[in-house]
């Protein structure tokens, strides 16, 4: 049996917030080091405008799931 890299298993299983978060991170620092750099302007307003949507993902899987959790209190 081969070895999965860890991001492969983790997208095949439920997908956690803490990984969208990571990945905005990454964005986030990425378009700093543009901007820093002086390089692309454009390229780190994308970036950051991604970023933003990974943490939105984020937000989401984790209002779902407190979601879940509050119905089978009930």
């Amino acid at each position: 049996m081969t070895a999965r890299p860890k991001e492969m298993t983790q997208m095949s299983q439920p997908v956690c917030s803490e990984y969208f978060i990571a990945k905005a991170e990454q964005c986030f620092r990425l378009a700093r080091h543009l901007k820093g750099a002086l390089m692309d302007s454009a390229v780190a307003e994308e970036l950051e405008a991604i970023g933003n949507e990974f943490l939105a993902k984020a937000v989401e899987i984790d209002t779902e799931r407190d979601r879940t959790v509050s119905r089978h209190r009930q």
